[in-house]
């Protein structure tokens, strides 16, 4: 009910978020997911992006669906290193809304360098081509 809840609120906001696309689903999944994490239980979607080989970039692109698991699993994961990792606010990042996830990383630091430090950091902690073995969204924090 609370990831429903995220995409009507995603819809009356109007910055970007859009919960028929990777950038909205991602949204409503991390923010139910901080209000009720137990609930996650068989609906995690980061390892079907970091067991993918092209590991594809949904941070500066944003998938036209919202049920891809791994354009969800990307989202979910930069989400939560935009939360987790880089110390951001779920207020911060919802109002930094945009098309993609790179311009609200953009919004928030001001930098333009979200997917390379987002992807080298997870790279470098789970490796390209060994299955990852995670079972939540968000491995955070990471060395």
């Amino acid at each position: 009910m609370v990831a429903e809840l995220v995409e009507v609120f995603q819809a009356a906001q109007g910055v970007g978020w859009d919960c028929g696309q990777s950038n909205g689903e991602g949204l409503s999944r991390v923010l139910a997911t901080a209000l009720y994490p137990a609930e996650l239980d068989g609906y995690t979607t980061a390892a079907a992006w970091l067991d993918t080989p092209d590991r594809p970039n949904w941070v500066d692109d944003t998938n036209g669906t919202d049920t891809d698991p791994v354009s969800n699993g990307c989202a979910v994961l930069f989400l939560n290193y935009l939360n987790t990792q880089l110390g951001y606010g779920w207020d911060q990042i919802v109002q930094a809304g945009a098309p993609t996830l790179a311009q609200v990383y953009q919004t928030l630091t001001g930098r333009n360098d979200g997917w390379t430090a987002f992807r080298q950091q997870l790279d470098n902690n789970f490796p390209v081509g060994i299955p990852c073995g995670l079972t939540t969204d968000n491995p955070y924090p990471l060395p």
